[in-house]
Protein backbone atom coordinates (compact mmCIF):
# COMPACT_ATOMS: atom_id res chain seq x y z
CA UNK A 1 0.00 0.00 0.00
CA UNK A 2 1.45 3.53 -0.77
CA UNK A 3 2.17 5.54 1.58
CA UNK A 4 1.15 9.34 1.66
CA UNK A 5 4.75 11.10 2.63
CA UNK A 6 5.35 11.52 -1.04
CA UNK A 7 2.79 14.47 -0.33
CA UNK A 8 5.25 16.19 2.50
CA UNK A 9 7.84 15.92 -0.12
CA UNK A 10 5.76 18.07 -2.79
CA UNK A 11 4.33 20.33 -0.04
CA UNK A 12 8.22 21.17 0.79
CA UNK A 13 9.14 22.11 -3.43
CA UNK A 14 6.56 24.21 -3.32
CA UNK A 15 7.75 25.65 -0.08
CA UNK A 16 10.71 26.08 -1.87
CA UNK A 17 9.16 28.09 -5.04
CA UNK A 18 7.83 30.12 -2.91
CA UNK A 19 10.63 31.24 -0.57
CA UNK A 20 12.82 31.48 -3.87
CA UNK A 21 10.02 33.79 -5.30
CA UNK A 22 10.38 35.61 -2.35
CA UNK A 23 14.18 36.48 -2.07
CA UNK A 24 14.18 36.94 -5.72
CA UNK A 25 12.00 40.21 -5.24
CA UNK A 26 14.67 41.07 -2.29
CA UNK A 27 17.65 40.71 -4.11
CA UNK A 28 18.78 37.17 -2.41
CA UNK A 29 19.86 36.12 -6.19
CA UNK A 30 22.24 33.00 -4.29
CA UNK A 31 19.37 32.10 -2.28
CA UNK A 32 17.22 32.02 -5.23
CA UNK A 33 19.26 29.60 -7.05
CA UNK A 34 19.99 27.59 -4.04
CA UNK A 35 16.29 27.10 -3.25
CA UNK A 36 15.33 26.32 -6.71
CA UNK A 37 17.66 23.87 -6.47
CA UNK A 38 15.98 22.24 -3.62
CA UNK A 39 12.69 22.41 -4.85
CA UNK A 40 13.80 20.32 -8.10
CA UNK A 41 15.68 17.60 -5.75
CA UNK A 42 12.39 17.25 -3.07
CA UNK A 43 9.96 17.44 -5.96
CA UNK A 44 12.44 14.71 -7.63
CA UNK A 45 12.27 12.67 -4.16
CA UNK A 46 8.53 12.83 -3.89
CA UNK A 47 8.32 11.10 -6.95
CA UNK A 48 10.20 8.61 -5.74
CA UNK A 49 8.10 8.08 -2.64
CA UNK A 50 5.21 8.06 -4.47
CA UNK A 51 6.46 5.02 -6.16
CA UNK A 52 6.99 3.42 -2.79
CA UNK A 53 10.94 3.53 -3.03
CA UNK A 54 13.30 5.47 -0.88
CA UNK A 55 15.41 8.11 -2.70
CA UNK A 56 19.14 8.12 -2.14
CA UNK A 57 20.66 10.56 -0.10
CA UNK A 58 22.50 13.02 -3.01
CA UNK A 59 22.31 16.74 -3.60
CA UNK A 60 22.99 15.88 -7.56
CA UNK A 61 20.60 16.47 -10.00
CA UNK A 62 21.25 14.19 -12.60
CA UNK A 63 21.80 10.96 -10.18
CA UNK A 64 18.39 11.60 -8.89
CA UNK A 65 17.16 11.81 -12.20
CA UNK A 66 18.22 8.80 -13.11
CA UNK A 67 16.71 7.11 -10.39
CA UNK A 68 12.90 8.80 -11.08
CA UNK A 69 13.58 8.11 -15.21
CA UNK A 70 13.93 4.22 -14.06
CA UNK A 71 10.71 4.68 -12.49
CA UNK A 72 8.59 6.17 -15.12
CA UNK A 73 9.32 10.02 -14.84
CA UNK A 74 9.94 11.75 -18.19
CA UNK A 75 10.92 15.53 -18.21
CA UNK A 76 11.91 16.41 -21.35
CA UNK A 77 15.65 16.82 -22.81
CA UNK A 78 15.13 20.74 -22.11
CA UNK A 79 14.48 20.42 -19.16
CA UNK A 80 17.06 18.02 -18.48
CA UNK A 81 19.64 19.58 -19.94
CA UNK A 82 19.27 22.52 -17.28
CA UNK A 83 19.89 19.94 -14.37
CA UNK A 84 23.54 20.24 -14.40
CA UNK A 85 23.50 23.91 -14.04
CA UNK A 86 21.28 23.88 -11.79
CA UNK A 87 22.82 20.74 -9.54
CA UNK A 88 25.86 22.92 -9.48
CA UNK A 89 23.76 25.75 -7.66
CA UNK A 90 23.52 23.52 -4.63
CA UNK A 91 27.27 23.81 -3.83
CA UNK A 92 28.24 27.14 -5.21
CA UNK A 93 25.43 29.06 -3.44
CA UNK A 94 27.13 27.60 -0.02
CA UNK A 95 30.28 27.54 -0.47
CA UNK A 96 32.57 30.20 -2.22
CA UNK A 97 35.58 28.08 -2.72
CA UNK A 98 33.62 26.49 -5.20
CA UNK A 99 31.91 28.79 -7.07
CA UNK A 100 32.16 28.54 -10.90
CA UNK A 101 30.17 31.59 -11.51
CA UNK A 102 28.55 34.52 -9.77
CA UNK A 103 25.27 33.79 -8.77
CA UNK A 104 24.65 37.26 -7.31
CA UNK A 105 22.90 37.67 -10.84
CA UNK A 106 19.22 38.71 -11.41
CA UNK A 107 18.95 36.94 -14.89
CA UNK A 108 20.26 33.58 -13.42
CA UNK A 109 18.24 33.61 -10.68
CA UNK A 110 15.29 34.73 -12.54
CA UNK A 111 16.03 31.35 -15.11
CA UNK A 112 16.86 29.12 -12.32
CA UNK A 113 13.34 29.85 -10.94
CA UNK A 114 11.38 29.73 -14.29
CA UNK A 115 13.14 26.37 -14.75
CA UNK A 116 12.39 24.67 -11.13
CA UNK A 117 8.74 25.56 -11.53
CA UNK A 118 8.65 24.27 -14.99
CA UNK A 119 10.21 21.04 -13.89
CA UNK A 120 8.35 20.85 -10.46
CA UNK A 121 4.84 21.37 -12.05
CA UNK A 122 6.17 18.46 -14.79
CA UNK A 123 6.80 16.13 -11.95
CA UNK A 124 3.92 16.48 -10.21
CA UNK A 125 1.88 16.16 -13.18
CA UNK A 126 2.99 12.96 -14.03
CA UNK A 127 1.45 11.79 -10.56
CA UNK A 128 -2.14 10.15 -10.98
CA UNK A 129 -5.14 12.70 -9.67
CA UNK A 130 -2.80 16.07 -9.82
Amino acid sequence: MQSDEYKTWFTRADDYLKWAKDNLKDGNYPLVCFLSQQAIEIAFKGFIYFKDKVPPKTHDLIKVLDDTKNLGLEIGEELSEKLDTISDYYFESRYPDVEDRSLDNKEIAKEALESAKEIVKKVKSSLPGT
